[in-house]
């Protein structure tokens, strides 16, 4: 279910989710999750139940729903956390699995990384215009030139300003 990378006794785990068009194992994602392990942290990348099925079958497939892509991620954290504990465990992805992973943070008790805030130098996902973000379940993330609205952990592995 994860592909892994760097070092299983890092002190955190990032748990990396792929955008909604390319696999875990996109170039993009490659690059991430060894720029990551390269500076000591354990990266385990996972595919939404949509992405493996296209892998497995070969037919593109458009992203699940919310609900799906959601419950995916506390299956996720889940796992991980069981084995790491919440503490040593931080979640995000690039576009959409990033957006989710913002959405559930909070309830699931995890930080983010690389979701659409800009303490989190955005990974590949624009932000949501200011108009659309409460018809569009964007709430918790606003403007790009907004502070992040939900959480002080959207800072915890950020590049300094």
């Amino acid at each position: 279910m994860f592909l892994l990378d760097g070092p299983a006794d890092a002190p955190l785990t990032i748990a990396l989710a792929h955008g909604a068009g390319a696999p875990m194992d996109s170039p993009f994602m490659a690059f991430f999750a060894e720029g990551l392990a390269n500076r000591g942290y354990h990266v385990a990348r996972f595919e939404f139940p949509y992405m493996a099925a296209r892998r497995a079958g070969g037919n593109r497939r458009p992203p699940d729903q919310p609900s799906v892509l959601i419950e995916t991620w506390r299956t996720v954290i889940a796992e991980l956390g069981a084995e790491l504990g919440a503490k040593r465990l931080v979640i995000g992805g690039k576009s959409l699995g990033g957006r989710i992973a913002s959405m559930l943070a909070d309830d699931a008790g995890v930080p983010t990384f690389g979701a659409r805030a800009k303490a989190a130098r955005s990974r590949g996902a624009a932000t949501v215009p200011p108009m659309r973000a409460r018809r569009s379940g964007d709430w918790h993330v606003g403007r790009a030139d907004d502070k992040p609205r939900r959480r002080a952990e959207h800072q915890f592995l950020a590049d300094p300003a």
